[in-house]
């Protein structure tokens, strides 16, 4: 007789063999050969171990009836497949930029290292030990977990989706100096933006007949009356939206002033045949040529004494 041959699933527990088999001679009448008992094996990792037949019993007749002899079965325990579960991230769905999603690693049964990948480097990797993961661009990236073969237990995977979503930047602190100058005079400057994206800016203008802008250093050079928007425009880079932000700039018409500092005249004088005279109190009012008015400086020739002066108009009334 011999143990039969016999197959199990490693689970970690004590396995037995459950029959027997006659390999020879002829059992008699209604006999029959029941199995008392298998050495059990201990099922520590998969492959084929020995399985003795330790006891056995005849039916109905003696056992000093047969010559019996035992020949060894065999118990051939194969890998299981471990349940690994639980592996999550703690968002399925990010924006590009936004902080990337934590692992939450998986459990198993078997004591197999695991391992992280990413289906898709382009999208998101992944620490292979911490499972940290990184974004680097936009779409949808499996987070792969492998944990190899162990004891009984041979390898397997498990993966959880990440999509990454294409974001619009946000594009800060476009402005002028001045929104408003007078034509004729010094243009404003501009303080350019800041973004979140390291996509190229440019610059321009809504109304070049009002005022027209480097592209590439958005210097501002007025050319009209009017108003023009400078506009600040960020094109599209790795999982960002292009953006454009703009600021007004009104150019009013130049209205000139004059100003006066001194309004002055110069006077000559002349009296007789001399132009030089001598004025007292008795003497005849001289003729007074006004020849020239000038508005930068007071040049006044042979002034009369405010005292004389005063005389004189008296006398005339």
């Amino acid at each position: 007789y011999s143990g039969a041959a016999n197959t199990a699933t490693y689970n970690g527990a004590l396995q037995t063999n459950t029959g027997a088999t006659l390999t020879s001679g002829t059992l008699f009448g209604s006999d029959n050969f029941s199995l008392a008992g298998y050495a059990a094996a201990t099922n520590v990792a998969e492959g084929t171990v020995a399985d003795t037949l330790t006891a056995t019993q005849l039916g109905s007749t003696l056992a000093s009836n047969y010559t019996i002899s035992y020949v060894n079965g065999s118990l051939t325990i194969t890998p299981a497949t471990p349940t690994l579960t639980g592996l999550a991230l703690s968002a399925p769905s990010v924006n590009y930029g936004a902080t990337a999603p934590t692992v939450t690693p998986p459990t198993s049964p078997s004591d197999g290292a695991i391992t992280y990948t990413s289906s898709d480097p382009l999208v998101a990797t992944v620490d292979p030990i911490t499972g940290v993961v990184t974004i680097i661009g936009t779409g949808t990236a499996n987070i792969i977990a492998s944990q190899v073969a162990s004891g009984g237990y041979s390898a397997i995977t498990l993966s959880t989706p990440l999509t990454v979503n294409s974001t619009t930047p946000t594009l800060t602190g476009f402005a002028l100096s001045s929104p408003s100058v007078s034509l004729g005079g010094t243009a404003p400057t501009v303080t350019l933006p800041t973004s979140t994206s390291t996509g190229a800016i440019t610059y321009t203008s809504s109304n070049p007949a009002v005022a027209t802008v480097d592209p590439t250093t958005g210097v501002v050079t007025i050319v009209g009356v009017g108003t023009a928007n400078i506009i600040a425009s960020q094109a599209a880079r790795g999982g960002y939206n292009a953006i454009a932000s703009s600021t007004p700039l009104v150019v009013n018409p130049n209205e000139p002033s004059i100003s006066v500092t001194k309004a002055t005249a110069a006077v000559a004088v002349a009296a007789s045949a001399t132009s030089d005279f001598a004025y007292n109190s008795r003497g005849s009012i001289p003729s007074i040529e006004y020849q020239k008015l000038k508005v930068d400086e007071l040049q006044v020739s042979n002034p009369i004494p405010s005292d004389e002066q005063n005389l004189h108009d008296d006398e005339r009334k």
